[in-house]
């Protein structure tokens, strides 16, 4: 679990975060059965989720400086 906080005048989006999730995620995404599904009628900010057989990453933004991320990977 990592927990991020902007600092300073910068700003966040929900279509920065989606952009950011999937190109972390580009060699894992060249398989067409995973995919990033946001979530945004849940207060101010999103939730993103990609589940893979490899991978699952939860992205949780509070709709201001607060991003959650929980990563768990698949790995013997």
């Amino acid at each position: 679990m990592y927990q991020l906080e902007l600092k300073g005048e910068k700003t966040l989006s929900e279509n920065k975060l989606k952009f950011a999730l999937e190109e972390s995620l580009s060699p894992e995404l060249s398989d067409d059965s995973v995919k990033v599904h946001k979530f945004s009628n849940i207060g101010n900010g999103c939730v993103l989720v990609s589940i893979s057989p490899v991978i699952t990453v939860i992205l949780i933004w509070d709709g201001r400086k607060h991003v959650d991320i929980n990563l768990t990977v698949k790995d013997d």
